[in-house]
């Protein structure tokens, strides 16, 4: 598999972040792009889940109200459905928390199940990729 940057990633699903060191997620007219940690998602391929209890783990600040306030975007106007750009940890970077690689997964697509923009607490599901429907896009 083929190693992207974040930026390089982003940009495989016409997207641009707001903020290239902050951000882990990006919209483009119809859809959401959102970077997920490899290792947190449960479950088997085809049926992964991904959820948090709320942000404590993750570093506070814009990027997590930036990505609170997508992923609440997404329902509004994605049906909740969003594009992932998978992140795997550098364990050698421990107790730092560093992105050794990172890459889009085209055949990748979850949808919010839960959303406290108060708490940070959400939760993805995976959809398998024929159940999803295209937006309409404006002639």
């Amino acid at each position: 598999m083929r190693k992207f940057t974040r930026t390089a990633a982003f940009q495989f699903y016409n997207t641009k972040p707001r903020n290239p060191f902050w951000s882990w997620s990006a919209r483009s007219k119809h859809e959401l792009v959102v970077t997920l940690w490899k290792h947190e998602f449960q479950g088997p391929a085809g049926n992964m889940v991904y959820s948090k209890n709320n942000l404590q783990d993750w570093h506070t600040g814009t990027g997590s109200r930036a990505f609170i306030q997508d992923l609440a975007w997404a329902l509004t106007h994605c049906g909740g459905l969003v594009r992932v750009i998978v992140v795997v940890r550098d364990e050698s970077a421990l107790p730092a928390i560093r992105a050794s690689e990172c890459y889009p997964c085209k055949n990748l697509v979850m949808r919010v199940t839960h959303l406290d923009p108060a708490t940070g607490a959400f939760s993805l599901e995976q959809v398998a990729p024929a159940t999803v429907t295209p937006p309409a896009r404006a002639a």
